[in-house]
C-alpha cells in the first residue's frame, strides 16, 4: 500500500510481512538531484495495512483495516512521533475532515 502526501513530494509504503508489517516515509528531492529518493524513514512492526495521509499532509493515520481490528495510530510526520492511538473495531475506511 503506497499513499502520495496530498501537494507533496513525499510518500509512505506499508510493507512486509501481514504479522508486524513496517511503514516507510520517502522524499522525493528536487533542485540538481530531482528524481531521486531521499533514505526512508522506517517505522517497524506497525499493525497497519492502510495509510491516510490528513489534507495539510502533516499527520498520517497508520490504520489497521479489517483483519487489524480497526487499530489507529496518529502520526506526526515533521516530528517522527506517535501523537494518539486508538481502535475502532470492524473499521474499513477513514476520512479527515477537508479542512485538516
Amino acid at each position: 500500500m503506497t499513499a502520495w502526501k496530498p501537494k507533496g513530494q513525499r510518500f509512505a509504503v506499508v510493507h512486509g510481512g501481514s504479522l508486524g508489517p513496517d511503514v516507510s516515509f520517502y522524499s522525493m528531492r528536487s533542485g540538481g538531484n530531482a528524481g531521486q529518493v531521499s533514505k526512508p524513514t522506517a517505522l517497524k512492526g506497525k499493525q497497519a495495512n492502510a495509510l491516510f495521509w490528513s489534507p495539510a499532509g502533516r499527520y498520517i493515520i497508520l490504520a489497521g483495516l479489517k483483519g487489524f481490528n480497526g487499530r489507529l495510530e496518529f502520526y506526526n510526520v515533521d516530528e517522527l512521533e506517535t501523537m494518539a492511538t486508538a481502535e475502532h473495531f470492524m473499521a474499513t475506511h477513514i476520512e479527515w475532515d477537508p479542512t485538516g
